[in-house]
């Protein structure tokens, strides 16, 4: 376990060399559009990263071949400042056309009012809900599934009227 009150600077230290480029390829990923701008950054997105022997390979996707090309021309500023950022000797970027994957954000957690526990069904309910529907149906697979589902119902039903009491 790590000590506390260390900054980042004195944690980085200890960590090997590729786990510290790791990180920063992480931050690169959140500071994409301030690094390429904001019109490169709505169409393009980082795809991959490799670590050579000489150079890291860093593989951009843009939405379309249009953007690719323009961006192309641009390969060797952005090689520089990539380098620059991750503070390396030497970085290689190849760009391609492809689908342009965003990094994930997750959502707020609802407000508890929004929330509600799942509806659990008892085995003697649902049981009792299957012979009912088994007597009635006469497919046991099918049984199972209209027990499950009326039983679900209700549930849902019952714990509708007492809040609404």
């Amino acid at each position: 376990m790590g000590e506390t009150g260390k900054g980042v600077s004195e944690l980085l230290r200890d960590v090997p060399g590729q786990l510290e480029l790791c990180f920063r390829l992480a931050e690169l990923e959140k500071e994409w559009a301030g690094i390429v701008g904001e019109e490169f950054a709505r169409r393009s997105a980082l795809a991959s990263c490799s670590i050579e022997p000489e150079c890291v390979v860093i593989t951009l996707h843009t939405t379309d071949g249009a953007t690719a090309v323009s961006m192309s021309f641009l390969k060797n500023k952005l090689s520089r400042m990539l380098s620059d950022y991750l503070k390396l000797k030497a970085v290689r970027v190849d760009i391609k056309a492809g689908s342009v994957k965003r990094a994930q954000t997750a959502q707020p957690p609802q407000p508890a009012w929004k929330r509600r526990a799942p509806v659990i069904i008892s085995d003697s309910d649902l049981a009792r809900e299957q012979k009912f529907t088994e007597a009635h149906c006469g497919a046991k697979e099918l049984s199972e599934s209209f027990a499950r589902l009326k039983a679900l119902v209700e549930r849902r039903s019952n714990r509708k009227r007492k809040y609404n009491e």
